[in-house]
């Protein structure tokens, strides 16, 4: 048992140097993307009510939150599903993709050109975005290892969670708390709230168990988590598209 013990231990140490390195990596590319990697664009039009954008904000990522949470702690066979045309869709996905829809496009009237799907009004962020992603995926390739899946389960990944966690923290999220507090600390404040809607698969999740129950992984695991979404939300804003996020975060 103390063999077992100590080996426990010693994965639990490597595993948390690997998560450190890669959230210190990361922290260091987002200084290198907001110093050097392409120029701050025009800030987008102040909202004439930023409280209520702030609502909107928490009001949104709240229900994801809890609907991330729920699946964690019950399982994907207890959560709600909706058949459309044949085709079944968790709750979750209409609510990550379509509320954002109907409050932004709907009620706001936001045009798809102001929530990113747009040509990038600048191609060295654009390219950075692909590039680090391409990065982190040999980079996880070279110390995770890689688990074989089938085709569907790839194709399906371009929607969820790499489109879909674009739409919602960079297209919604980040443009309404740019709207609300300015650039700067929309891609801060759009980052921590990426980060921390991945605490139940951290601290609970399949990445706990991953991190073999070891807080301090799971800690340095959630800062990479958040400065990965600092990394992308400041190249979001330096080229204003979403279409080069949802290709590196494929590809990450």
């Amino acid at each position: 048992n103390c063999a077992y013990l100590q080996l426990q231990l010693g994965e639990n140490v490597q595993t948390a140097f690997q998560l450190a390195f890669g959230a210190l990596g990361t922290i260091l590319f987002g200084i290198l993307a907001h110093k050097k990697i392409g120029k701050y664009p025009k800030p987008l039009p102040k909202s004439q009510n930023p409280k209520k954008e702030l609502f909107e904000i928490i009001a949104l990522w709240s229900i994801v939150f809890a609907s991330i949470s729920y699946i964690i702690l019950f399982g994907s066979e207890a959560y709600p599903t909706i058949t459309i045309g044949g085709v079944k869709f968790t709750l979750h996905f209409l609510f990550i993709l379509f509320t954002p829809f109907l409050l932004e496009m709907v009620i706001n009237r936001r045009s798809l050109k102001e929530l990113g799907f747009i040509t990038p009004i600048s191609w060295k962020p654009a390219i950075a975005l692909i590039g680090f992603g391409l990065f982190f995926g040999i980079f996880a390739f070279l110390f995770e290892g890689a688990t074989p899946v089938n085709k569907e389960y790839l194709l399906l990944g371009i929607i969820t969670p790499s489109f879909k966690e674009e739409w919602f923290y960079r297209a919604i999220l980040q443009l309404k708390l740019e709207r609300a507090f300015g650039i700067n600390k929309s891609w801060f404040y759009g980052g921590l709230l990426f980060g921390l809607a991945h605490v139940p698969t951290t601290f609970y999740g399949p990445l706990w168990v991953a991190c073999g129950n070891d807080i301090l992984g799971a800690l340095f695991r959630l800062l990479g988590h958040c400065a990965f979404g600092w990394l992308w939300g400041i190249l979001f804003i330096k080229c204003r598209s979403i279409i080069p996020g949802s290709i590196g975060h494929y590809f990450a």
